[in-house]
């Protein structure tokens, strides 16, 4: 591995396409863009990525645009995210309530199924958990 990711000519390419050296914008995103083309780089170095790997990815990257909605949950960044928050959560001691997961906000692994005759007598109770909130009354029809 050459390590020219760490030389002042790269250093300077990334102060340049990232704008850090521009006046104007923000500079946070800046920063962002920065760490990111960074993190492209040290990967390209540290797996030795061929010029025709590169394009490849950026070719599917591209074919792939109208999708990246399902691409980012698909090679985990979105549950990624999901994880992040609640250790950020654990760490400012906010705890309880559902976990984030990329199955949906309502949607708890391992949660008891509840008797279909329960729901026909509409006497489900949704949470145990205690909480400081008024009870939550849902109503509807399940269809299949």
């Amino acid at each position: 591995m050459t390590d020219i990711v760490k030389s002042a000519t790269v250093q300077s390419l990334l102060d340049r396409a990232s704008g850090v050296t521009e006046a104007g914008g923000d500079p946070r995103l800046k920063a962002i863009t920065r760490d990111l083309l960074e993190a492209v780089m040290v990967a390209i170095e540290k797996h030795d990525i061929s010029e025709s790997e590169f394009w490849q990815a950026l070719i599917f990257l591209q074919e792939g645009a109208g999708e990246f909605g399902l691409i980012a949950p698909g090679v985990g960044i979105e549950h990624f995210i999901d994880l992040h928050m609640d250790a950020k959560d654990a760490e400012a001691g906010i705890g309880g309530g559902t976990p984030r997961t990329i199955e949906g906000p309502l949607y708890v692994a391992g949660a008891p199924l509840v008797d279909g005759d329960l729901i026909k007598t509409n006497d489900v109770n949704l949470t145990t958990d205690p909480d400081d909130t008024e009870t939550l009354t849902m109503s509807g029809r399940i269809t299949g």
